[in-house]
């Protein structure tokens, strides 16, 4: 009889289970996006710009760390879009993305990622502030875009240049494509205007072929 029993509570806590199970909702699959670097230029000086840079880690706050990708109702309430991931961390992804466009424009003699143990002259940082989609009730969905970025003087440890990019861009619609699509134009206009400023940084320390740097001689 005791067996008996046994039994039937197993059969009975196996149907529960199941029965919650059935009653827990799935979650939906996460649609992957990635950004692009914009379109090569071509650049209007011929000079190769002579530093040794290297392009450090970007820096996120506000939960900007991660694949989510996020939502601002309010000034005070961030939240994150469901159903929709960066393929990468975003810093990760913004690294890139600065990388593949100092690199295609080919205005330096030397441009890398920065790593321990990696010798350059300058390295650029960056600080992510606002890379989300804004709801709003008049205007629509914008995409805002706030970044810091500094050049730093690898020997002196010191500030040379600082600048902060924010772009706003209206989204076109209030699909998943059009979002992404507002996120990659607004993030075309950063990636050009952050090349331009450090562009124009090297120029006015002269730090070009054929005119010594004024600030820093370049790596050996």
């Amino acid at each position: 009889m005791s067996g008996f029993l046994r039994s039937l509570t197993t059969a009975t806590l196996l149907l529960m289970i199941s029965g919650c199970g059935s009653l827990l909702s799935t979650p939906a699959p996460n649609d992957l996006y990635q950004l692009t670097s914009p379109p090569v230029t071509e650049t209007t000086s011929k000079s190769k710009i002579l530093w040794h840079l290297g392009i450090d880690y970007p820096d996120a706050i506000g939960g900007l760390h991660a694949k989510r990708i996020a939502i601002r109702e309010n000034k005070n309430k961030v939240g994150f879009i469901q159903g929709m991931r960066w393929v990468e961390p975003l810093p990760e992804m913004l690294q890139t993305l600065v990388l593949e466009t100092f690199e295609q424009s080919e205005s330096f003699t030397f441009v890398q990622r920065q790593t321990i143990g990696l010798v350059t002259d300058y390295i650029l940082q960056t600080e992510i502030r606002d890379y989300h989609v804004i709801n709003a009730a008049q205007a629509g969905q914008q995409v805002h875009l706030r970044v810091q970025a500094k050049l730093v003087d690898r020997w002196k440890k010191s500030v040379f240049f600082e600048n902060t990019f924010e772009y706003r861009i209206s989204v076109s619609g209030r699909g998943k494509p059009q979002i992404i699509t507002a996120f990659d134009q607004i993030t075309h206009q950063f990636l050009e205007s952050l090349l331009e400023w450090v562009a124009a940084s090297s120029y006015n320390m002269h730090c070009v072929i054929g005119q010594p740097c004024l600030k820093n001689e370049p790596t050996e």
